[in-house]
């Protein structure tokens, strides 16, 4: 299964919403429709960040699946960050097994967020590397037994970003691919100029 196919959402029709005040918080909802479907998330940060936090609040004591989320380099397409549980960021909302990630520093610049089911993590620390279900056959999610012989009864979540100036959601193949392309042909041209 290629770039192309893993950030496309399955059935899904694609609606862009570009939000663009500061430090807002945001929050979207989604399906994951297979074992190996992986749902990318575009934000930026126009000044240095304090404190940015994404986390979902969806898995629901076990309704819905056990959420996988990484942070990348929106540059560079470099690993930030990769969490599988992380119930912390907002205790009064989230379950168990939801997930998140905050960063007390974060640069100005762009930056990719997925989201994908267990045990679906990042196959190298780059975002090009692909994820571990890469290749397999999809299986429904509501077929997918996640652990201890449960499984999810929805590839329902919610995402909530908070901190960072504007979400475009999902993020089309194709713009992945030119941004990831032209942000490495900037860096070369800066390199030998």
């Amino acid at each position: 299964m290629g770039l192309m196919r893993r950030i496309m959402f399955i059935g899904v029709v694609c609606c862009v919403f570009n939000v663009t005040t500061q430090a807002d918080m945001f929050d979207f909802e989604g399906y994951i429709d297979y074992h190996n479907e992986v749902d990318y998330y575009y934000f930026n940060l126009s000044t240095n960040s304090t404190l940015v936090e994404i986390w979902t609040d969806s898995f629901d004591g076990g309704a819905n699946f056990d959420p996988i989320t990484t942070l990348w380099d929106g540059l560079t397409g470099d690993l930030i960050d990769e969490d599988d549980d992380n119930d912390t960021i907002r205790p009064l909302t989230q379950t168990y097994y939801d997930s998140g990630i905050a960063i007390s520093s974060l640069s100005a610049g762009d930056y990719f967020f997925t989201i994908a089911s267990y045990a679906n993590f990042a196959s190298g620390l780059n975002i090009a590397d692909g994820f571990a279900f890469d290749g397999q056959t999809p299986i429904a999610i509501t077929l997918y037994q996640m652990f201890d012989g449960q499984y999810p009864s929805s590839g329902y979540y919610h995402l909530n970003f908070s901190g960072v100036d504007g979400v475009v959601v999902p993020v089309p193949g194709a713009v992945l691919l030119g941004m990831l392309g032209l942000s490495i042909a900037g860096m070369k041209l800066r390199k030998y100029s």
